[in-house]
């Protein structure tokens, strides 16, 4: 008896050890997993063509942040902006993967559809809003927080503050900064099971993607085939409604490219295929469409 529990003693004695072991990983983990960020402030003058001018909460902040950090604790991410006041708002339980650009399974067999996939994610504005429980802050007046993954590069970002103002949430700050560059590879990866460096070229800066034919095979399962009619509205515009009302006066942005600069404001859809020189298609095309499945 004296035998075996010296033996139940040893063994416990070595989970003890494995577990502390394994503790004291996750804390040297959870400790290196910290990035911290500075965050960029800009005047109405820096950024004439802010959304947020003409619908902003009154107090509006300028500047108001200072420096932002990104955490991993428990296998869960964090991100923190602080502000120049010493305010702290922290988004909790963060999921990047629904930020960084990911592959669909569907195609990652086939390089030029997973380039395109990644192109659209990327080059387009993501912006999510976190309300209610969803978010911590030392300023009670800030009831929405808003990220955002603007649509000029991988890197840039922005956070947004928003105040209750006669019922209606309003902007109260706006900082813009860049995300870390070695943690963006790292989620890159770790979500696509692909080096970022495959496609950072085309992710990091713009570049057009070269013209190539298509497998629609991978893309959908056509069930019936049917006529239709197409009438063409390039000489109208878009409703201006909404967020599209908000960004008509922003037709650049803070570091917005220069290929992307329209020479003048577009009144109608044509004007958009203009800027490119571009003209919309007019041919028997749009005489025939499919139904499809995804």
């Amino acid at each position: 008896m004296t035998t075996s529990f010296l033996k139940n003693l040893g063994a416990a004695s070595l989970l003890l050890f494995v577990i502390s072991c394994q503790n004291a990983g996750s804390k040297e983990l959870a400790k290196a997993m910290n990035y911290d960020f500075p965050i960029t402030n800009l005047s109405d003058s820096a950024y004439p063509d802010d959304p947020d001018i003409g619908h902003r909460a009154s107090g509006y902040a300028e500047p108001y942040f200072s420096t932002g950090e990104i955490q991993a604790r428990d296998s869960s991410w964090s991100i923190a902006f602080h502000g120049l006041n010493g305010d702290t708002v922290t988004i909790g339980h963060l999921r990047f993967d629904q930020f960084i650009p990911t592959l669909p399974n569907t195609i990652k067999e086939d390089p030029y559809l997973s380039l395109l996939s990644l192109v659209n994610q990327e080059w387009n504005r993501n912006q999510v809003r976190f309300g209610g429980k969803e978010f911590t802050s030392t300023n009670k007046a800030i009831v929405r927080v808003d990220l955002a993954r603007n649509c000029l590069n991988a890197y840039l970002w922005e956070v947004i503050l928003y105040a209750d103002q006669d019922g209606e949430q309003l902007p109260l700050a706006h900082g813009w900064f860049n995300f870390p560059k070695p943690l963006y590879a790292e989620f890159f990866q770790r979500f696509n099971g692909v080096p970022f460096s495959t496609y950072a070229k085309s992710l990091e800066n713009w570049v057009d993607p070269p013209s190539k034919p298509v497998d629609l095979a991978l893309l959908r399962t056509v069930i019936d085939t049917m006529g239709t009619t197409f009438t063409d509205s390039s000489d109208s515009m878009y409703p201006l409604a909404g967020a599209r009302k908000r960004s008509s006066r922003r037709s650049s942005g803070p570091s917005l490219p220069h290929h992307a600069r329209p020479a003048k404001r577009q009144h109608a859809v044509r004007d958009l295929f203009a800027t490119r020189n571009v003209q919309p298609e007019r041919s028997a095309a749009y005489g025939t469409g499919a139904v499809i499945s995804p």
